[in-house]
């Protein structure tokens, strides 16, 4: 079959295939995938020839369909019920579907028939095209290489039986990042060289930080069942309870799209009387998700689905405000949860390990983060990379250090204002501050233009200039 014949991005017969401007074709479930979602009046580049290309009013939907290359068969039933008659094809995901479920549909979730493990083989069928192919040949679509900018020990108190840990990393808008050190009375704002540029005295012990649109700092604290507004962040500013949770303990907080704030947390913390792992108590009370107003207003509560709560122990989350969807670590459950702004499952991950078994089939996330983009990176402990996952939670690579270990035992992860990827580590004490320089692709041989050219961006990091290594 000729290169003409077959989707450039997905390399496989074309599904509902549109043609650019620029006459190339591609199936429209691609262009989605591969240009991130894009539908307002913005140029596109052709993943093919790089042409700039106007995108109509309606979306991708008003390009003309090529009838001339061979098509996909569509089949005759939906693919979700298997009993109605085909209504559409879904445009993010190609799914083809009846009328009926085209209400209820949702791009992450699976059919009973699929079952309900997203990982290893299983998760396969939820890649991208492309990806799907790697994995089947046991390849990697993107590996993404950073080098090394700093890496530094926190401020730990002087003890000597102190547990050196990161516990949370958040952006700083105004540059640099807030570490929240384990055992430790300040929060402490660094910049990407390892300097101390800000000590805020903390009022309890936190788990995790967010500074908001308009600059307020607000912190979780968990024992006190309470997240508490520090003003500025400045030294001698204030602090207010911004809201109180009685019902759960919080850890996790992201702001939306809106800019209400969403808080998570699970509703019984372990403490010593506690059997570490084997409290009952512990596995079986729901988690929560809160999403407030600024002035601190709960407007919804995410508990349960129909059937069974969403969370158990849900703590760090982020948020992506292009497609309003929250990624939530659920570190009891271990996968991470995609839902949108009214609390709908999207989908979820639940961990990839690379050919030949040279990872462990565990999958711990212990934190996550989004990109300027609006992609999704997860870290691992138990792992040296961080997982790449696009706003609906489908794996799509990883983030290594060029050193090979500058990301083990990564308990905190987020990306700066300069698009720097900061990691905390688990035992170690450290934080190391990375940029992103090239990429690694099986792909160069097999006629992907689009990653050969001199002029290379990664959907993730967008304004990066790489290289192909």
């Amino acid at each position: 079959m000729s290169d003409e014949n077959v989707c450039s991005v997905c390399w496989d017969n074309f599904k509902f295939p549109k043609m650019l401007p620029c006459k190339h074709s591609f199936c429209i479930s691609c262009l989605h995938e591969f240009l991130g979602g894009l539908t307002d009046k913005s140029n596109l580049i052709c993943p093919l020839c790089r042409e700039p290309c106007y995108v109509p009013d309606k979306g991708f939907t008003d390009f003309p369909t090529n009838y001339f290359v061979p098509v996909e068969k569509t089949p005759k039933l939906c693919q979700e019920c298997q009993k109605l008659p085909v209504y559409k094809n879904c445009y993010l995901c190609s799914t083809i579907i009846c009328k009926q479920c085209d209400r209820l549909h949702s791009h992450g979730k699976k059919s009973d028939k699929q079952g309900d493990d997203d990982t290893e083989n299983g998760s396969i069928a939820s890649l991208p095209p492309h990806l799907h192919w790697a994995l089947m040949h046991q390849n990697m679509k993107t590996e993404l290489l950073c080098q090394q900018i700093s890496m530094f020990v926190g401020e730990f108190l002087p003890i000597d039986d102190i547990r050196k840990s990161v516990r949370s990393i958040a952006v700083s808008r105004t540059g640099g990042a807030y570490v929240r050190l384990n055992e430790n009375e300040f929060l402490l704002k660094y910049d990407k060289h390892g300097k101390i540029v800000n000590r805020i005295p903390l009022h309890a012990d936190a788990a995790t930080v967010l500074e908001t649109m308009d600059g307020s700092l607000l912190i979780s604290h968990f024992a006190l069942k309470a997240v508490v507004c520090y003003g500025n962040g400045s030294p001698d500013s204030k602090h207010f309870y911004f809201v109180k949770t009685p019902t759960f303990h919080p850890i996790g907080m992201t702001e939306l799209q809106n800019r209400n704030i969403a808080v998570s947390g699970p509703t019984h913390l372990c403490t010593a009387k506690c059997k570490n792992n084997d409290c009952e108590l512990s596995k079986t009370s729901p988690g929560v998700l809160h999403i407030y107003t600024r002035q601190g207003t709960l407007v919804k509560e995410i508990k349960q689905d129909i059937m069974e709560p969403i969370f158990n122990f849900p703590t760090e989350i982020a948020s992506n405000n292009r497609t309003e969807t929250i990624a939530v670590c659920d570190t009891h459950l271990n996968k991470v949860i995609i839902i949108d702004y009214d609390g709908k499952v999207r989908g979820f991950f639940k961990g990839w390990k690379l050919p030949f078994t040279l990872f462990s089939e565990n999958f711990h996330p212990s934190s996550v983060c989004s990109t300027a983009d609006g992609y999704f990176l997860v870290a691992d402990p138990h792992k040296e990379c961080l997982h790449i996952l696009n706003p609906y939670g489908k794996f799509i690579g990883i983030v290594r250090g060029e050193d090979g270990d500058s990301l083990a035992d990564s308990s905190a992860v987020c990306v700066d204002a300069e698009n720097n990827i900061w990691v905390g580590h688990h035992s170690q004490g450290t934080i190391t501050v990375l940029k992103p320089s090239c990429f690694k692709n099986k792909f160069d041989q097999l006629r992907f233009p689009f990653l050969n050219g001199e002029d290379l961006r990664l959907p993730f990091f967008p304004g990066l200039h790489l290289d192909p290594n």
